[in-house]
């Protein structure tokens, strides 16, 4: 099987490159490609019900978030030439918006760009008016150099149609220095609630708390307690049952080592005392779920030798936590899921290269009973 997968994979990258109308024959290739390789690296106690490809084209498509709204799902991810500058040394991605109403057939409703800015990283929530909102990370580039971070946001009512971007408005306090990154507002009893990081220097950053009632302008609530040299940045905010906060927090101060672990943190309303505690393991891209009480779904970026892939893990708040799945083989670079329940499964969305270089990806979307996950 695996050299099989090895010639597909070679006959899928002859492809990747011809004109737009072999986008059928692409796709349905590479979702036989990832369907067969699903469970690599460590054994997976459980595979998905479907891993399939449902979007590809030639500019490099990745970072994703999932949310549903008036009965249709949407994915969101960013699109450009390559991970970071294009083939003209340019930083210019787009954010593309994908809906389905079924979660098998999907289409693209949007394609929002900014001039001067490489969008990154956009993340979906649902304001308590009613709209879809999608954040995304605004970096600016002169000369091929990261000059500042200025974060956007825009709006639908009816997944569509998008209001021109917005640059996020901070109150003052926090320390900020114009290298911030909210990356993920969670919306909760109708305030919405974002972990910021903001770099202070090579693999150095510090985590903000901020709250919001527009999506636009947002308060602070407290710096947390974390070490810079640690360099803690992509968080997830979530909410328990009895409205404890819950954050997971990626780790990169030793980015080939253990000490680079994930943390969760817990606070109680107003959210500035805080408690730390290890997952037990690196994780990029971290997306948190809770089910019941203080059931916690866990899915990103599990580090391996020869690459990495997206894989799921639960356990109670206090861990441990026990992988799921593993919703592929190791590869150069997948990760940045979104998760969502729909009925009794649990729907993965995520990217995932096809090649040996990180200027291939694509996305994909594994569904998985939601049982195995209880």
């Amino acid at each position: 099987m695996q050299a099989a997968n090895v010639q597909l994979a070679a006959i899928f990258v002859i492809f990747v490159h011809m004109k737009k109308f072999l986008f059928p024959i692409i796709a349905t290739l590479f979702a036989f490609i990832c369907l067969s390789s699903c469970g690599g690296g460590e054994k997976a106690e459980v595979e998905p019900i479907s891993n399939e490809l449902i979007w590809f084209n030639d500019n490099h498509s990745a970072f994703t978030s999932m949310v549903e709204f008036k009965g249709w799902y949407y994915v969101t991810f960013r699109e450009a030439g390559s991970h970071i500058f294009d083939e003209d040394g340019e930083a210019r991605g787009k954010i593309r918006i994908l809906a389905s109403k079924d979660g098998n057939d999907w289409e693209s409703v949007a394609l929002i760009g900014k001039d001067g800015f490489d969008l990154r990283d956009p993340k979906l929530s649902v304001t308590p008016d009613g709209r879809l909102m999608v954040i995304i990370g605004g970096s600016v580039y002169v000369d091929r150099k990261l000059v500042a971070r200025k974060p956007q946001v825009c709006f639908s009512r009816d997944g569509r149609n998008f209001s021109e971007l917005q640059q996020f408005e901070f109150s003052e306090g926090g320390g900020l220095n114009g290298q911030e990154w909210p990356w993920r507002v969670t919306w909760h009893k109708g305030t919405g609630y974002t972990v910021c990081y903001t770099v202070t220097g090579p693999a150095q950053a510090f985590l903000t708390l901020w709250k919001t009632a527009d999506g636009v302008h947002y308060d602070f609530v407290c710096k947390m307690d974390l070490s810079e040299n640690d360099y803690p940045n992509e968080a997830t905010v979530r909410f328990l049952p009895d409205d404890r906060m819950v954050v997971l927090i990626r780790q990169d101060g030793d980015r080939n080592g253990a000490s680079a672990e994930g943390l969760l943190a817990v606070a109680s309303a107003p959210y500035t005392d805080w408690k730390y505690t290890g997952i037990g393991f690196k994780i990029g891209g971290p997306e948190l779920l809770v089910l019941g009480k203080d059931h916690l779904v866990i899915a990103g970026r599990e580090y391996v030798d020869g690459g990495n892939f997206t894989a799921i893990w639960k356990g109670p708040l206090e861990g441990p936590f026990e992988k799921v799945a593993s919703l592929h083989e190791p590869v150069a670079d997948s990760s940045y899921p979104g998760l969502i329940v729909v009925g009794k499964e649990l729907w993965c969305c995520y990217y995932r290269s096809y090649g040996e270089k990180r200027t291939d990806a694509a996305i994909c979307l594994a569904k998985i009973p939601l049982k195995a996950v209880r």
